[in-house]
């Protein structure tokens, strides 16, 4: 069993952003963002679930002494936070899109969450990328 201290300064981040992503992701959900529409409930249920894959790959990259180097292991990680990261923000798009005639303003807190969720997803991939690429921090 691997040591979170003995993890690169890119594997921390990495986990820490996807963490932060999923948590926000979650509450954002329990909010009530899938209420309404087809679309937004598709985009964010692939988000989550790519999310959710991503969270696991992070957590077997950073505490499994067998993974903690398997550059297979971190590309699958860097792919699917990248998809969850398109598909919670294209979600949202949609939200926004079949949300024009009528403004509700309950629909504005979890979507900003999942926003940011996906952002923070996307982030933590770019921190993989260079967990890859070698890059000293």
């Amino acid at each position: 069993m691997a040591e979170f201290k003995d993890a690169s300064l890119w594997k921390k981040l990495a986990f820490l952003f996807i963490v932060v992503a999923h948590t926000l992701e979650l509450h954002g959900f329990s909010s009530g963002v899938l209420a309404g529409y087809n679309s937004v409930r598709i985009a964010t249920i692939i988000g989550f679930l790519c999310l959710l894959v991503a969270f696991g790959l992070a957590l077997c990259y950073v505490f499994l002494d067998e993974l903690s180097d398997s550059k297979p292991t971190l590309i699958c990680f860097i792919i699917f936070s990248w998809i969850a990261a398109f598909a919670l923000i294209i979600g949202v798009a949609f939200l926004a899109i079949d949300n024009t005639s009528t403004y509700n303003e309950s629909y504005t807190y979890p979507s900003m969450l999942l926003c940011v969720g996906g952002i923070l997803s996307g982030i933590a991939g770019v921190f993989g990328i260079l967990e890859i690429v070698g890059v000293k921090a």
